[in-house]
């Protein structure tokens, strides 16, 4: 009986590896969604003009034909600011960063502990990002 016990363990352990890999490597052809920065209130003015400038061409250069997503996220007890609304910074991005209009999407996330926004790049075939709010917090609609 031990013998037998002591040989299915390591059989059994190698399945479950081998069928997690399996699911990984299936799901490794298919591009995905990539977070590429984030924009908190209290950030230098500065900074984030720099953070956008480098966003736009990034997107511009690796990506000509994925889309941007903007995702809004309001805190606790405080909202986004205005000027860091997705809608705001998706006129920036046009204006400033000379992205096409049709290539950027905004969502409100709902609510997190701290304003946020997530700046997504999806390239084409790519599912994109799903807002998540934190637990306890309103989901958006």
């Amino acid at each position: 009986m031990i013998a037998r016990a002591t040989i299915r363990r390591p059989l059994l352990l190698l399945f479950v590896v081998s069928a997690v890999h399996c699911l990984y490597a299936q799901d490794s052809g298919r591009p995905q969604a990539r977070k590429l920065d984030e924009i908190r209130p209290g950030m230098y003015r500065g900074d984030i003009d720099l953070r956008l400038i480098h966003f736009s061409e990034e997107v511009g250069k690796e990506e000509p034909g994925a889309k941007v997503y903007l995702v809004g996220y309001h805190g606790g007890r405080r909202r986004l600011p205005k000027v860091f609304s997705p809608v705001s910074v998706k006129t920036w991005l046009m204006e400033a960063g000379g992205l096409a209009g049709d290539r950027i999407v905004t969502l409100e996330g709902g609510r997190r502990e701290f304003p946020v926004l997530e700046l997504w790049l999806v390239p084409e075939g790519a599912p994109p990002p799903e807002p998540v709010a934190s637990p306890g917090r309103r989901k958006p609609r």
